[in-house]
């Protein structure tokens, strides 16, 4: 879901179809707590990152947009990130009790630690250096919500069925809509115009007010000088979670109306689904998991010797 389909749904679902109540502006701050506490409950929100270039270093930072603590793998490649190898977590108290000077032993990282002292994450043994290229170290961590910040309808467009070029008028689309944000035809909680049926991705950042493409064809009849809406979609790509944080809006917007008992209806409502939600993407993963045969190799690789 993108932010104008998560406003559409609030406003509607509180059965009040117009922005006098609650301004669009405030709408989307009720949405941006609502997604933070949804991520934090569910960590569902996934990113990666490469550390490499770094010398003689122990300790490495978290990558900026980690949610608390939540480093979930953590690999090391003596090529590069496509062969890679699976780190071992551990505890400082273990290292602690398996050798007195483990900080200073250097050589190819097998286990990796977290550092709450130094707010950084470790690797044992530790590289000397991480080279571009040869030799790095990948995460795999859970990732805070990004704020839905574009909401943007000025002007008009023109596209034709199966294209992906779209033509602005009276727009001023740079500084207002970047790559990734979606578009569709139409308008939010108007009587005389739909809401958008279908939305599409835009491809890259545009470099004109006036001329922006989308990742796919557009696939609706021919419009000319036509509303339309472009606006960010959600990190949360599930759709049930999606409904809860606008549960969890809707939450907000009944507490600052004074009525405290359905504030807390709705609260516990989506905090009951996010639960469900939990459980039923646990079985999935189980049930999706790879069957491993006995004296196969979990990872790609030729040698037992390289994940030894």
């Amino acid at each position: 879901m993108n932010l104008s389909e998560h406003l559409n749904l609030f406003y509607n679902l509180l059965k009040s179809p117009d922005t006098n109540r609650y301004p669009l502006v405030l709408a989307k701050e009720f949405l941006d707590q609502a997604e933070r506490i949804v991520n934090k409950r569910s960590k569902t929100i996934r990113a990666s990152s490469i550390d490499d270039s770094v010398s003689n270093q122990r300790l490495y930072s978290f990558p900026t947009d980690i949610l608390d603590w939540q480093l979930r793998q953590v690999y090391y490649s003596v090529t590069n990130s496509t062969e890679r190898r699976r780190l071992t977590p551990v505890t400082l108290s273990q290292l602690d009790s398996f050798k007195r000077d483990w900080r200073e032993t250097t050589g190819t990282p097998k286990f990796w630690y977290l550092d709450k002292e130094q707010k950084k994450y470790g690797v044992y043994p530790y590289e000397k250096t991480i080279h571009t290229g040869t030799n790095c170290i990948e995460l795999l961590y859970r990732k805070k919500h990004t704020k839905m910040t574009h909401y943007y309808i000025t002007g008009t467009i023109t596209i034709v069925n199966g294209a992906t070029a779209v033509a602005g008028g009276s727009t001023a689309f740079i500084g207002n809509v970047i790559a990734d944000d979606e578009l569709g035809i139409g308008k939010l909680l108007d009587r005389s115009t739909d809401f958008p049926t279908a939305f599409y991705g835009i491809s890259a950042t545009p470099t004109s007010d006036t001329a922006l493409v989308l990742s796919s064809a557009f696939g609706e009849a021919s419009v000319a000088a036509k509303n339309y809406i472009i606006s960010s979609p959600s990190l949360i790509t599930n759709e049930e979670l999606n409904m809860c944080s606008i549960l969890w809006a809707m939450s907000l917007a009944k507490k600052k109306d004074g009525d405290r008992n359905a504030s807390v209806d709705l609260q516990n409502e989506c905090l009951a689904r996010i639960e469900d939600e939990i459980v039923r993407l646990e079985e999935d993963a189980v049930m999706d998991e790879t069957i491993t045969l006995d004296g196969s190799l979990p990872y790609p690789g030729s040698q037992e010797s390289d994940y030894s």
